[in-house]
């Protein structure tokens, strides 16, 4: 028998340079689980807020047309698990992460000196920057009027 057939396993040179190609086919695929990684973390959030502008939005349109005044942009800042407290109204919203997302409240009203002001806006805008991007904003207004009309 010759030498070559009593060999029964592969040398040192043969595993590296299989370990090598394997490791160079295997970087592009890292590469598309990190990105998709980051895009599934950006949907979480754009999920998250969401959630919050029509939790937000739901319980706004409830509110009393007289008892809301206007209220320059201003922070908002939870009082307790997700609820916020805007013009003496609770308000529930889910969780939030307050070091990514920054949440704002704002109450409007529309109409001019020679047209009276029967509409009001309560704006609730929510700011987020990924680690890589600019920043994303989100604005959800509730239209508030003077007049409930009833069919």
């Amino acid at each position: 028998m010759t030498p070559a057939l009593l060999r029964k396993g592969f040398s040192l040179i043969e595993i590296l340079i299989a370990l090598a190609i394997m490791a160079l086919m295997l970087i592009p695929l890292w590469n598309q689980f990190a990105q998709s990684t980051s895009i599934i973390r950006i949907g979480q959030h754009d999920l998250e807020v969401l959630n919050i502008g029509l939790s937000f939005t739901s319980q706004a349109s409830l509110f009393d047309f007289e008892r809301m005044t206007y209220l320059p942009k201003s922070p908002i800042t939870q009082i307790g698990s997700g609820d916020i407290q805007l013009e003496g109204y609770r308000i529930h919203l889910p969780s939030w992460n307050s070091q990514l997302m920054k949440l704002e409240s704002e109450v409007r009203e529309l109409g001019s000196s020679l047209a009276p002001r029967d509409l009001k806006i309560v704006q609730l805008t929510v700011r987020w920057k990924e680690s890589l991007g600019p920043e994303r904003v989100g604005v959800f207004p509730v239209l508030l009027t003077k007049k409930r009309f009833r069919e």
